[in-house]
């Protein structure tokens, strides 16, 4: 079994027989700049390194490999339904950055490095969805489209649903310009303080407009947690705004077999 890399176990904050774990760079392979647990394909790493990375990472959750289906993740909003397939490796679902399952044993994974995974976990019926969101799909609102979209297919139930919002950069370390501030003022307004101005400029709290995105498609805000570490600042975290060329990790949801 893989040692204990000190990896967030979160599932309690979403309910009986989930679990959700958001990772971080430590015990894999990869050299630097990718050192070490680094699970993407996409970054210029050895594709060997990655392919060990997330066989130690699938130990750590008690998994098989091809239980775990990563999301293509373009910034967008655009959200799949997965369910099991037999495979030996990982699969990816192209062009998502949002996966949503039903089924116990299929584990969601998200890939970041200051971007926000968000995990959502609705009780009726039980099903799981795990979201990305960076400042492009925070305007666009995937935490919303993809609740929505859970609603409408499912006919999920919003007011029960719960939300954990994992490691991301947070407003201490996220400067944005003026064009990029005034999108968010345009979307959000100044009310819900997702916008912090100093004598630097402007600072973002991603985090925080996620949340705002998910009260408005219904969640109440008792059933939202945030865990507040940033990335940035954290160096056990990989992170783009830090590094520039870097790794990103890993964090996965899934049912457990039926409670």
């Amino acid at each position: 079994m893989y040692g204990d890399p000190g990896w967030i176990e979160s599932g309690a904050l979403l309910g009986e027989g989930v679990r959700l774990v958001f990772g971080n760079r430590r015990g894999g392979v990869s050299p630097p700049p990718y050192a070490s647990m680094n699970l993407s394909l996409a970054v210029g790493d050895r594709e060997e390194n990655v392919r060990a990375n997330r066989e130690m990472a699938a130990a750590y959750l008690g998994v098989a490999p091809g239980d775990m289906v990563f999301m293509g993740q373009v910034h967008g909003t655009r959200v799949a339904a997965v369910g099991r397939e037999p495979a030996r490796e990982p699969r990816t679902v192209p062009q998502v950055d949002g996966l949503y399952t039903d089924r116990p044993g299929v584990v969601l994974g998200v890939l970041t490095a200051d971007c926000l995974p968000l995990a959502l976990f609705f009780p009726s019926p039980r099903t799981v969805a795990l979201v990305h969101s960076g400042w492009r799909g925070t305007l666009g609102d995937i935490a919303g489209e993809t609740v929505r979209r859970l609603r409408e297919e499912l006919d999920a139930g919003v007011e029960e649903a719960r939300a954990v919002l994992g490691p991301c950069i947070g407003p201490c370390c996220y400067r944005v310009d003026e064009g990029r501030a005034a999108a968010f003022v345009e979307k959000f307004g100044e009310k819900w303080d997702v916008l912090i101005r100093d004598e630097g400029g402007w600072r973002l709290d991603i985090a925080r407009a996620n949340v705002v995105n998910l009260l408005q498609a219904g969640l109440r805000e008792e059933n939202i947690v945030r865990l507040g570490e940033c990335t940035c600042c954290r160096p056990e975290y990989y992170s783009f705004r830090r590094e520039g060329r870097t790794g990103r990790q890993g964090s996965f949801l899934y049912l457990l077999e039926e409670v």
